[in-house]
């Protein structure tokens, strides 16, 4: 069995699809069936999944609580029923700000404009609650180079979303006059948050345009000063990027990059906004 699980970690490990919500609940899952395994062999598994994937906040998260647990079982059960209610809870809230933001104007005849990157289960289930009420056009970029940005806007446009794709250097096209740009979050610290590489540029030019950024993400995300600064943001595969490369040629694959904080309108858990500016 223990064979199974790190198979299942190097698994995790792999995967630069999934959003960090589906990759914990994975790791979860995982923990909750070792839960009946002594202490220090659950505590070895949260560490590895933590090194695994070294950004996510959610798994710290997770080996801080079997760590300090007295019912390991009871707590991941806990833990688990709130990040599966979280991006529900999370898109009730944003879009409810949202559409504050609109007040006075009709939402159904005007549509709502909203720009996203990458892919991130509380914004996709903002983004439908949004679509349920409102009028609403998505900008997405296709988060090269494993495009799951392309694959969230084929699932919304096929939930009946207006979705317009763009290129992950275009992207910067649809944010002057947006009504919001929306992202999630690997991690959130005191002074800045992680997400997908090529965020930061977003946000910042939302500021210069004067549009909010909204930044979603379930409280197993954040962390301590020095939790967060203990994270690490590892390079990808070259080959995804190029491969063979050439001569000379160094090929960066980044996934993730820190942001900082002070470039966020406001960011929303699913116990609602925490921080505005």
């Amino acid at each position: 069995m223990r064979g199974e699980w790190q198979t299942r970690i190097r698994e995790i490990g792999d995967d630069s699809i999934s959003g960090a919500t589906a990759l914990l609940t994975r790791a979860l899952a995982l923990l909750r069936e070792a839960a009946v395994e002594p202490q220090a062999t659950l505590e070895a598994l949260a560490g590895d999944l933590c090194r695994a994937q070294p950004s996510m906040a959610g798994l710290r998260t997770a080996f801080h609580l079997v760590r300090t647990s007295t019912d390991p079982a009871a707590d991941l059960d806990r833990l688990m029923q709130r990040i599966a209610r979280a991006p529900q809870l999370i898109a009730r809230h944003a879009s409810e700000l949202l559409l504050l933001r609109r007040h006075g104007s009709d939402v159904r005849t005007l549509p709502m404009r909203l720009v996203t990157c990458s892919a991130s289960s509380a914004v996709e289930a903002t983004i439908r609650s949004l679509a349920s009420r409102a009028s609403i056009t998505v900008s997405c970029a296709e988060a090269r180079p494993r495009l799951e940005g392309r694959a969230m806007a084929i699932r919304l446009a096929d939930g009946g979303v207006s979705i317009e794709l763009h290129t992950d250097a275009g992207i910067s096209r649809a944010v002057p006059g947006a009504d919001a740009l929306i992202v999630g979050a690997d991690a959130i610290g005191p002074s800045s948050f992680i997400n997908k590489v090529g965020t930061a540029a977003l946000c910042a030019l939302a500021g210069s345009a004067g549009v909010p950024v909204y930044v979603l993400a379930g409280r197993e995300k954040i962390l301590g000063a020095s939790e967060f600064n203990s994270l690490s943001l590892k390079e990808a595969d070259a080959a995804e990027v190029w491969a063979g490369t050439h001569p000379g040629v160094l090929v960066c694959n980044s996934y993730f990059e820190a942001i900082p904080r002070e470039l966020v309108s406001t960011i929303v858990t699913d116990a609602g906004p925490m921080h505005q500016i």
